[in-house]
This record gives structure tokens, sequence and C-alpha cells, in this order.
């Protein structure tokens, strides 16, 4: 458990670049973590892990708990981590993954959208996402919230296909509660959950930003089926867009104020999705590397 220690320390609020990440862990490997603070002393990198309190405690609390519940801890070193994620210049240090972890790794598409979507985007998605999952060899990515997310997340579970649900909260602090209710289908099933934060960690407006960033990034492409102008679908898509993830998004009348997000990101260069026909079409098209 004391190599896993080292990569509870982003829950702590200590980010590491790739340098010092390799650093410590050489460190760690040859000496033990408890010797870390002592022989990085004096270096900027020291004096960030020596004002941590009790931050070897509060690991071992975090992982202890995570073993009693059947959640995994999936760490930078390891074959499970996402490989998407490795771009990144502060990549969380460690996940925690309750169900499938070969998901973290696999084509991915990510469908997001509003929290009240309209009936139209509804119906859309149980008939054109239904199809498209059921044809084409893909796993959902979305954030489990209420509304789109959720209905993404039904619709393949329902048929038995591979979904992966983002937490913006810990595992403790599952949000939405709703979640609860379904957790157990996500194992069975072949299917994911996944935080980036503490098991403990309650939830703060800045966690969905984060959360969504991962999102965007594990996708090959980001589907967004519903958005306003300011909402946090179109900062996931932004996100798609900065780490250059394709957008795919549903048309939408122009009065739908809903639906506006939509119409910003076709004018700006998104994929025009119509029914699941474009769907297959525009996944096919996209590169096998989901790196």
């Amino acid at each position: 458990m004391d190599s896993d220690l080292l990569y509870t320390l982003g829950w702590r609020g200590l980010r590491l670049n790739k340098r010092e990440l390799k650093l410590m862990r050489s460190i760690s490997n040859s000496l033990g973590v408890n010797k870390l603070s002592k022989y990085l002393s004096g270096t900027k990198l020291g004096q960030r892990l020596s004002s941590l309190e009790d931050w070897q405690v509060q690991g071992r609390n975090e992982l202890d708990w995570l073993k009693e519940n059947n959640i995994q801890f999936v760490r930078y070193c390891d074959m499970e981590y996402p490989q998407s994620f490795r771009r990144l210049c502060f990549p969380p240090l460690g996940l925690t993954v309750y169900g499938s972890t070969k998901n973290l790794n696999a084509d991915c598409l990510s469908v997001v959208g509003s929290r009240n979507p309209n009936l139209y985007s509804r119906q859309w998605l149980q008939e054109s996402l239904k199809i498209f999952v059921n044809e084409v060899d893909v796993v959902i990515a979305s954030g489990g919230a209420y509304g789109i997310d959720q209905l993404a997340h039904n619709i393949c579970l329902r048929l038995k296909r591979p979904t992966i649900c983002f937490l913006p909260s810990g595992f403790r602090r599952l949000y939405p509660c709703s979640l609860a209710k379904i957790m157990t289908e996500f194992e069975t099933q072949g299917s994911t959950v996944v935080s980036q934060f503490s098991p403990f960690q309650d939830l703060y407006k800045g966690q969905f930003c984060a959360r969504n960033e991962l999102m965007a990034i594990l996708g090959g492409a980001t589907f967004v089926v519903e958005a306003g102008l300011k909402s946090g679908t179109m900062l996931t898509a932004k996100h798609a867009i900065s780490h250059d993830r394709e957008v795919w998004t549903l048309p939408c009348h122009p009065a739908s104020g809903s639906g506006k997000g939509n119409l910003e990101l076709l004018y700006s260069g998104a994929t025009l999705i119509r029914d699941f026909n474009d769907m297959k079409l525009a996944w096919s098209m996209l590169s096998c590397g989901f790196s």
C-alpha cells in the first residue's frame, strides 16, 4: 500500500508534472515513502510536500475504504490507466474505478447534453443512439447527470453494452445520488464508474469542469445532443476542441433556447448529425488511434 500512497497526493491538491512524478516515484521506490520529505528537504517540491498535513494517514484511510467497497485504484503507472490522459500536463495521479477497467482504453464516444432536454432530444436518443450502440463496437462515456447523460447510460445498460460514467465527486459522495440505484448494473454488465477525486471528496462547482475535461479527452469524439450557450455541456465541447477531439452535434430550431449551443457549434465547424447513419459514418472516419 505504501507505494500507492504516492498517487493519493493529487487528492491533497499537490499538482505534479510528469518529471516531478518520475522523481518522486524513484525516491519512494529506493528509500520508501516515509523518507520523501526528508530527502527533498530544501527543494520547492519538498516544501510543497511538507506543507501537507497527515497526508499519509489520509491516504491510507482512503485506500482502505476503496478496498472495503470493492473499488479499484488505478495509478498513473498502471497499464489500465487511460493512455489519452497521459497527454495532460498535470494528469490525475490516480483514478478510482468501479466495474471494468478495460473500458478506460477502449474506443469511446462521449455523449453529453442538457439536464432538462426536450421531448425531441429524448426520442432521438431512444431511437438513433440505440441503433448506433447496437451496431458499432463503441463504449459510450457520459457524466451521470440527470437528463441526456443518464439516458445515454441507461440505453447502454438496457442493451448490455458498456458505458462509462464520470463522477464529479468522490464515491462516498455520489452525485447525483440516484446513481446509487444502478451502480450494481455497471459492474455486472461490464460497465465502469470512474472518479479522479478522493472517495471522501465533497461536491464543488470546479470539479464539474475537471470531470468534463477528462470525459472529453477520453472520447474519440464528443457528441453534443442539446446544449444552452452557457452550460457545462458547452464547456465539455470546448475541452474536446482544445484537445483536438472531434465535436458532433444535432441541429435545433433557432428559437430553442436549450439548443442554441448546438447552433453555435455547427457554425464553428462541428459535425452535423441527423440520424444514426450520420453517426456511423462520422465514427468510421475517425482515426483508429484514440490517444
